[in-house]
């Protein structure tokens, strides 16, 4: 691990004068050395995974109008489960100690998982990704600015912070308000439907906020990111597997499906989530919520290869307003720090 200087405390040390090799690299990646000192590096991080998530958001909207969601969620997150615990199979005695001691953090971190990700999938059956991740995100400064103080920061926001997560806010209202009169990509969708999809999409939105700061707080308690992407999916994979039913399962026993849900779990999950871990470690809580609000203006550019969406002019203008106050807020918090 390192200290808050980024100078490593596990007993190792970088010889002077010498260039460390690409598996250094690797290993300071995969344990979180990497990075600690710039102010930047976080918010990079938390970039990349927007844009590598936004194509996953995509293809999930796609592919959960044939399959069942809670089935799809069972095998991408037991292949996801699989992949680190085989990266960290030689380590797990010590992240079962840690685990123990830590364990009401793990639990409430797997919780918010949880909720973060059947949110999402359910929202997906009702909503254009765009809308589903605008509903999503958007709440997210908002809740962040409400849940920071029981995390240790009791610093009260500044104007322009509260005028950014407001605005967004707004924003996002004007989304629902289109969503529910048939103008989303979508078109029309029951009132039922809207209804779901709206729970759905705030349920994830509060959850993925909820994940942020306890990712952040068990990172300070010496977890690196590949220990805390080893214990944070079991929630999400037991509740699922209790709701799923072994006939919705077995029509994607075979390789049509199980190919591009590989590659969702891959792709779509294990590289970008671990890439947002890194960034929640090393930015700013409401800062990682407002660069989150930009998931949808990107979305909504790659969702046209959805063929049963329609362009919507609408969703555009309203996803650039909250752009637009997303913007604002970033600057507000790095000038108040």
């Amino acid at each position: 691990m390192a200290s808050e200087n980024g100078i490593p405390t596990d007993g190792t040390m970088a010889l002077p004068g010498k260039r460390q090799h690409s598996g250094g690299f690797i290993r300071a990646l995969l344990t979180s050395r990497i990075g600690k000192t710039s102010k930047w590096v976080g918010p990079t991080f938390v970039l990349i995974f927007l844009l590598l998530s936004v194509s996953t958001d995509v293809g999930l909207g796609h592919l959960l109008q044939d399959y069942d969601p809670v089935a799809t969620l069972v095998l991408c997150f037991g292949m996801v489960i699989g992949f680190f615990l085989m990266v960290n199979s030689t380590g797990l005695k010590a992240i079962f100690n840690k685990g123990r001691r830590d364990w009401q953090d793990i639990l409430l971190l797997n919780l918010s998982t949880a909720g973060s990700w059947a949110g999402l999938f359910f929202a997906l059956r009702y909503f254009e990704p765009a809308m589903a991740i605008s509903f999503i995100h958007l709440i997210g400064p908002v809740v962040t600015l409400a849940l920071e103080p029981w995390f240790g920061n009791h610093k009260k926001p500044s104007g322009l912070e509260l005028v950014s997560a407001f605005g967004i806010v707004a924003g996002m209202v004007f989304l629902g308000i289109i969503t529910s009169h048939g103008k989303s990509g979508v078109g029309a969708i029951s009132n039922a439907g809207f209804l779901v999809g709206t729970l759905m999409s705030l349920l994830a939105g509060i959850s993925v906020v909820c994940n942020t700061l306890f990712s952040r707080r068990v990172a300070g308690k010496g977890w690196s990111t590949s220990e805390v992407m080893t214990v944070r999916f079991y929630a999400l994979a037991l509740f699922a597997l209790c709701a799923c039913s072994p006939n919705a399962i077995q029509p994607l026993l075979n390789a049509s499906a199980l190919l591009p849900i590989a590659l969702i779990a891959c792709l779509g999950i294990i590289v970008p989530l671990y890439t947002l871990q890194l960034g929640i470690e090393r930015t700013d809580p409401l800062v990682v919520a407002l660069l989150l609000t930009n998931s949808p203006l990107a979305t909504i550019l790659l969702q046209n290869v959805d063929q049963r969406l329609s362009p919507a002019v609408f969703s555009v203008v309203g996803i650039g307003v909250c752009a637009c106050f997303s913007t604002l807020g970033v600057i507000a918090r790095i000038g108040n720090k």
